[in-house]
């Protein structure tokens, strides 16, 4: 699939991570996100939804005559993988520096 948005550039507005956290509990139509943000006009929770759904964190199924917006768990991957990534690397260099400044405590 090819995106055109950059998921970490989506996920980087704090409006679109609350409604990737609406999405996670339920699937929602864009005016029912739009009431839930509150703060926001429809045309707003929609451009918001563009980007989600332009970087593939979200996808719109039609129900009938509703469409719903439908969080894509797989494609947030990506995110997951490099949050460990990073957070094994900070694991490991605090460690490190633990070990080392023990190492120096114990010379003294």
């Amino acid at each position: 699939m090819e995106q055109g948005v950059d998921i970490f550039s989506a996920i980087a507005d704090p409006t679109r991570r609350r409604i990737i956290q609406m999405l996670a509990a339920n699937d929602l139509m864009a005016g029912e996100v739009a009431v839930r943000v509150g703060s926001m006009s429809r045309p707003a929770v929609v451009k918001h939804l563009n980007i989600l759904r332009d970087a593939g964190i979200i996808f719109t199924e039609r129900r009938g005559r509703t469409r719903v917006n439908r969080l894509n768990v797989i494609a947030l991957d990506e995110v997951a993988n490099w949050a460990a990534e990073i957070g094994g690397f900070w694991d490991g260099r605090l460690t490190a520096l633990k070990d080392a400044v023990e190492a120096d405590f114990k010379k003294d």
